[in-house]
């Protein structure tokens, strides 16, 4: 008989969500991008192509980055709460930890949905003042979604967080090679994120708790793993590291 998990992994992939736009890449050649989110799992699926082509293009992530001169837009900003998706739950545990921030008085920008974009990202996640950013959605390990696109692990690699940033994400398979090198070059003080498939759900309210804790001022390792042993499904399996101090 399949185990529960197995008959919402076997549903997840047979319901799934589209998304295809085109980007010129830094190669000067059309990328037209297709991606599919997996319904009850934190996962990415992505497929690129030159345009108005067939054939995968296998190696194409690293002519994507955004080529935008990105700049922070509000230099007091110290937390971004930053989720793409309509699903009540991300949503939830995203305004769990926005309302905690509030109510310690950082100053916090919350982006989701429309909000969500690959820009505000790219922008907001290179604020001075940034000391935790919550991501919420999905991703495989290359990119993470918005709600417009992705954001590459190129992306990320131009980072410049210099051990100060504790930085959840609720995100599938993004704690791999080569998004990890990427978020180890952006030298993060902490960051978390999904090593395999994490389930929506108990993922996103384990991975809320933890934010919450660390923006308390607890010890950072110590309050993540209490969070995820007491909330997360066991299945999951998380990703932890950075240089920073704890």
């Amino acid at each position: 008989m399949l185990s529960m998990l197995s008959m919402l992994s076997m549903l997840s992939m047979l319901c799934v969500s589209s998304i295809q736009f085109d980007q010129i890449g830094l190669d000067g050649q059309c990328y037209t991008i297709t991606t599919r989110t997996v319904p009850h799992l934190h996962k990415l699926i992505k497929t690129i192509t030159k345009c108005q082509s067939s054939v995968p293009v296998y190696d194409a992530v690293s002519q994507l980055t955004s080529q935008g001169a990105y700049a922070c837009p509000d230099l007091d900003v110290q937390v971004i709460v930053f989720a793409p998706n309509k699903y009540p739950v991300e949503l939830n545990a995203s305004m769990d930890v926005y309302n905690t921030a509030v109510l310690l008085k950082y100053k916090t920008a919350l982006l989701l949905v429309e909000n969500a974009t690959t820009d505000a990202f790219l922008r907001y996640a290179r604020c001075p003042g940034l000391s935790a950013l919550f991501y919420d959605g999905d991703a495989d390990p290359e990119s993470i979604t918005t709600y417009d696109g992705l954001v590459h692990y190129t992306d990320i690699a131009r980072l410049r967080w210099n051990y100060r940033v504790v930085s959840y994400w609720v995100a599938c398979e993004a704690y791999n090679y080569p998004m990890l090198a990427a978020v180890t070059q952006a030298a993060p003080r902490r960051w978390a994120a999904g090593v395999d498939d994490l389930l929506v759900g108990p993922s996103d309210v384990a991975a809320a708790k933890a934010m919450k804790d660390a923006l308390n001022g607890s010890l950072l390792e110590e309050s993540f793993n209490a969070a995820v042993w007491s909330l997360d499904d066991p299945s999951d399996i998380w990703g932890f590291g950075g240089f920073g101090t704890d």
